[in-house]
């Protein structure tokens, strides 16, 4: 009689042992690989998160001051809205336009909205104003609600419509923090009917110094803070801006700081232990159309 063949007892052990091995070896290069994977993905969409949201805001700085051809330096801001003052503050220095309720400009670069606010240069001199009535695209004369008062300006002149634009830290879609703008079209009265944008999600914190020119020399001597800025009324130049950036969650708790805080212009922002990456993202920008 045949004796049937088998696996022994021992040999079975032996062999479910290798198996686990085997089994355990597979899973830790694969939890390794997921962790690499998720670290150096959370990197690259914090540096794009950040170079975006620099680049944005940069944007914006860089053309900030410019009225049509002028630099808001040399502009002069005039109440012609019933006395009124303006919402915002669109520059400093007097030029004006004697007893006269309409200008004969170049075509409109933009619409103007109804008693919205513009600017009129001729690259020599800039008066903001609030015209009276909605202006198309294309216009060729725009009515003000009252006459501007002081120098005049030539056919020739440009008139081009004022946007404010506000960008800070608010809560996004995903209940996280995120960068927003906020655009005040004409200057105002009013805000974009399409209300706040969300720009660039998981940006946690933002920072702004203020570079001034006491000197007149188009260049920072220093950078402070607005509060500042505005109480020693130099021109601003320049701005440094710093913004703390997060990760996606990971599956695992990230090391902070060991301070538990980063620093951001010289103020410190706590963060919690949790499972983020988190950076810092700073630069210095000029403002280029505000010093010509």
């Amino acid at each position: 009689m045949k004796r049937q063949g088998g696996f022994s007892m021992v040999e079975l052990m032996v062999a479910i042992t290798l198996a686990l091995l085997l089994t355990g070896a597979v899973i830790s290069v694969f939890v390794g690989s997921r962790t690499a994977f998720q670290a150096t993905a959370g990197v690259g969409e914090m540096s794009d998160s950040g170079r975006f949201a620099l680049n944005l805001i940069g944007e914006s700085v860089r053309s900030a001051g410019n009225l049509a051809c002028n630099s808001a330096m040399t502009a002069t801001s005039q109440n012609v809205s019933g006395g009124l003052p303006f919402e915002n503050s669109f520059g400093q220095g007097v030029d004006a336009l004697p007893n006269a309720t309409t200008l004969t400009v170049t075509p409109v670069s933009a619409a103007i909205n109804n008693n919205g606010y513009a600017a009129v240069a001729d690259c020599t001199k800039s008066v903001i104003f609030q015209a009276s009535g909605g202006v198309a695209a294309g216009a060729t004369v725009v009515t003000l609600n009252n006459p501007l008062q002081g120098v005049g300006f030539s056919a020739g002149a440009v008139v081009a419509p004022l946007t404010t634009t506000v960008y800070y830290i608010g809560v996004g879609s995903d209940g996280d923090s995120s960068l927003w703008r906020l655009e005040q079209l004409n200057g105002g009265p009013g805000f974009n009917p399409l209300g706040p944008e969300e720009l660039v999600p998981d940006v946690e914190n933002m920072q702004v110094l203020y570079g001034i020119d006491p000197s007149g020399t188009q260049t920072a001597s220093a950078y402070v803070t607005g509060d500042t800025a505005q109480a020693l009324g130099f021109n601003v130049v320049s701005i440094q801006v710093a913004l703390l950036v997060a990760s996606q969650p990971t599956t695992r708790e990230i090391p902070q700081p060991a301070a538990g805080f980063y620093t951001l212009l010289g103020n410190q922002v706590t963060v919690p232990v949790d499972n983020r990456m988190r950076q810092v993202f700073y630069a210095t920008i000029n403002l280029r159309d505000a010093v010509n």
